[in-house]
C-alpha cells in the first residue's frame, strides 16, 4: 500500500513522495516534488493522490 510522505529538504522546501512500507521498512516509490507555498503543497498533494490511483491496481496484482 502505498503512502504520502512529506519531508523537508536543506533549501527548507517540503518534499512529497509516494513510499511503502513493507515489514517496517520504507521504498521510495515515486518523488512527486518540492513546494515552498501552501498552494504548491497541495498541487504536488493532488499530484501524488492521482499517482496512487493510478498504480494502486497495479501493485495489487
Amino acid at each position: 500500500m502505498y503512502h504520502i510522505r512529506k519531508t523537508k529538504t536543506s533549501s527548507k522546501a517540503t518534499a512529497v513522495q509516494v513510499a511503502s512500507y513493507i515489514e517496517r521498512k520504507m521504498t521510495l516509490a515515486k518523488h512527486i516534488g518540492s513546494g515552498h507555498t501552501n498552494e504548491e503543497m497541495k498541487a504536488l498533494l493532488k499530484i501524488a493522490e492521482a499517482w496512487i490511483k493510478k498504480n494502486q491496481a497495479t501493485k495489487l496484482v
